[in-house]
């Protein structure tokens, strides 16, 4: 029995430890969301703080780190969104989102014959995005859908 229980204690302390073993191993990006501005966007359901939920959900899902708050990451993870009503009805809503890995790499300041003027160019990774359209009633809960799946869609561009 006791040889049992100390089977049991080997095996859960061997999990435990590998657990903590892989988590140290996860690539890190911090997040950067820029604010949705105007009252599309609050109309639309559009919020930072919703923006971020679904990034951090997202990059856990897919074996990546977010940084905890003040740690700073190079790449970083980026989401720029916007908002419009397309019609002057006002029922419907549309965004514009874009995500991005991006690095920042002051010693790639040229390529070939082109050289920028930039003193901190940055290198996007992976990008997607793009527009997507709801009623304002199930706006906030698309949106959310639509974002999960451009994140997908750069992450998946991404080898790490």
């Amino acid at each position: 029995m006791r040889t049992l229980i100390l089977f049991f204690v080997a095996v859960i302390a061997a999990l435990t430890c590998g657990a903590s073993v892989a988590a140290d191993n996860m690539p890190t990006l911090g997040i950067v969301v820029e604010e949705p501005v105007g009252s599309a966007a609050q109309k639309c359901g559009l919020s930072k703080s919703a923006i971020e939920s679904v990034a951090v959900r997202e990059l856990r899902n897919n074996g990546i780190r977010p940084a905890g708050p003040g740690e700073r990451t190079n790449p970083f993870f980026y989401v720029r969104t916007s908002a419009a009503f397309p019609t002057s009805l006002a029922a419907a809503c549309a965004i514009s989102v874009r995500v991005e890995v991006t690095a920042l790499d002051a010693s790639k300041r040229k390529f070939g014959r082109f050289a920028t003027r930039n003193p901190s160019p940055d290198i996007v990774l992976c990008s997607a995005g793009g527009v997507a359209t709801a009623s304002t009633s199930d706006a906030s809960s698309y949106f959310a859908q639509a974002i999960e799946l451009y994140i997908k869609n750069c992450l998946g561009q991404l080898e790490y």
